[in-house]
């Protein structure tokens, strides 16, 4: 498999912005788009506008699937945003099934504490066979 020519769809929800990227597997960002103020419309509306600006510069056949991290709590057996403490209007969101329905990829929602920790293991200076623990300040104190 060749990483470089393999892309997907990497999407951060935070509390004060949303961003979205093109990256192929060494995550190595194509491209990218950010939304500053998320307050305007309901997240998965910024989300859907961030996506479709990227895939009107990106073959969609070319991405292999969309990953979303963001803040917790997240129900992992059915992959929803609950009730994100920081981010309003935030309830229940089955972010995973309205992404893989509208893009007809598959999605992938990660805590955002554990995706930063997962990408140091893969991508930073910890030996994958180490465990660690990442903490993660933003707007609150979470590990990963």
């Amino acid at each position: 498999m060749n990483w470089n020519s393999v892309y997907v769809i990497s999407v951060s929800v935070g509390v004060t912005k949303v961003s979205a990227a093109v990256m192929n597997l060494k995550a190595e960002i194509i491209d990218h788009v950010v939304m500053e103020e998320t307050c305007a419309e309901p997240l998965i509306d910024t989300v859907y506008r961030l996506i479709d600006q990227l895939l009107e510069k990106h073959d969609q056949t070319e991405i292999a699937g969309i990953g979303v991290s963001a803040p917790g709590p997240i129900d992992e057996s059915d992959s929803r945003m609950l009730t994100p403490p920081n981010l309003k209007g935030v309830v229940n969101l089955d972010i995973k099934a309205l992404l893989e329905e509208r893009y007809q990829l598959k999605t992938i929602l990660e805590k955002d504490a554990n995706a930063v920790a997962l990408a140091e293991q893969w991508f930073g200076h910890v030996p994958s066979n180490e465990s660690i623990l990442y903490i993660f300040d933003d707007e609150g104190l979470v590990a990963g």
